[in-house]
């Protein structure tokens, strides 16, 4: 790849040329298996796949940059969507989104689109087993998390969405107390993703606080300021009650 005439390879050879160079060099993910950052073979990877990309950019083929956005590595998504977000930000921006819930650009792409619909009105919560509520409650939170990443314009960061999905969330824990069953939401504050777990375990501090608190300090130690401050005014709010109850 390095040193090779771009402009007279075709797209597919440049493609594979991009990969091999990004898992070669990585982007910040278990970079022991990958050259050494400031060695001179990497410094010559990283120039060979700007120049690469820079090709690829001329040549504005969408679809094709589209593979590397759903690519399974997540260096090759990395550099795929730094090199050639421009071509398609909003799905670069799902590439980004996917990496730690382990979606392809396409799923989350998908679950975006799921999120803009209304929630499906058959069958109504009471019919619902609770398998099903869990289950509704988990797409819903997954979809929050999506909305976050990709949402822009007026509606930035998709309030209208989100508040549409807490909502969608909220009817299930509600729903769970009617039939005595809010410990199902328990499992979940094992979910990979980061909404379910929190929500669940924001439902959870009243009947099991010792394995609710440790999910929601994770939230409150975060790298997003925005959760980040709402977790510590739940902490806030939750510890002064409990003070209250040890008051003689």
């Amino acid at each position: 790849m390095i040193g090779e005439n771009y402009a007279n390879a075709d797209t597919d050879e440049l493609i594979r040329w991009f990969v091999e160079g990004a898992k070669q060099v990585g982007a910040g993910y278990d970079q022991q298996t990958k050259l050494p950052h400031d060695s001179a073979e990497a410094r010559v990877v990283r120039t060979a796949l700007r120049a690469i990309a820079e090709e690829l950019r001329s040549r504005g083929t969408v679809e094709t940059v589209r593979r590397l956005y759903d690519d399974a590595d997540p260096d090759v998504r990395t550099w795929a969507c730094g090199q050639l977000g421009f071509l398609d930000q909003e799905w670069a921006a799902a590439g980004m989104a996917g990496i730690s819930e382990k979606l392809t650009a396409t799923e989350v792409m998908a679950l975006h689109a799921q999120a803009r619909q209304p929630v499906p009105q058959r069958p109504s919560l009471p019919d619902m087993s609770i398998e099903q509520l869990l289950a509704r409650f988990e797409n819903a939170g997954l979809r929050r998390y999506v909305v976050q990443y990709l949402s822009s314009g007026e509606d930035f960061p998709g309030m209208k969405k989100i508040n549409r999905l807490i909502a969608e969330m909220r009817e299930v824990v509600e729903e769970l107390q009617q039939c005595g069953a809010l410990a199902a939401l328990l499992p979940l504050l094992d979910d990979p993703n980061l909404i379910v777990r929190y929500v669940a375990a924001v439902n959870c501090l009243p009947i099991a606080p010792a394995k609710a608190l440790p999910v929601i300090e994770e939230m409150a130690d975060g790298i997003d300021p925005v959760q980040r401050l709402i977790a510590r005014e739940v902490l806030k709010e939750w510890r002064g009650k409990a003070g209250e109850v040890a008051q003689p």
